[in-house]
């Protein structure tokens, strides 16, 4: 999977409601295994960069790492949607889950900035 960021987030399970705290794996951004909150600038400092900065809103897909299981009723890779104003987290969205997903680390820029 090579160097990624990841988001800690509380969640509740899509499968059975259990709230836990999620550590969410994405590429987005300068990437060396930096762990943000919701609310956060990231980074693109250092790590190996994926994507471009400065954009109005980015869809980032990402994956949840920790647990990887809910601890409730078992269900297995929970895909999210995180998406990044202006390079802030501003919030991540369940897409799906499910055992041995066909999962990639893509992103889809939605809006330029004006400077872009």
């Amino acid at each position: 999977m090579g160097v990624a960021s990841n988001l800690k987030t509380d969640c509740a399970c899509p499968a059975c409601g259990h709230e836990d705290v999620y550590f969410i794996q994405y590429k987005f951004g300068g990437c060396w295994e930096d762990v943000y909150s919701l609310g956060d600038k990231i980074s693109w400092e250092r790590g190996i960069p994926h994507g471009d900065p400065g954009h109005a809103l980015v869809r980032v897909n990402g994956i949840s790492v920790v647990p990887r299981k809910c601890s409730s009723c078992g269900i297995e890779d929970i895909i999210f949607d995180i998406w990044i104003r202006n390079d802030v987290i501003e919030k991540a969205v369940i897409t799906t889950w499910g055992k041995n997903l066909d999962y990639s680390h893509e992103f889809e820029i939605i809006e330029q900035s004006d400077n872009s």
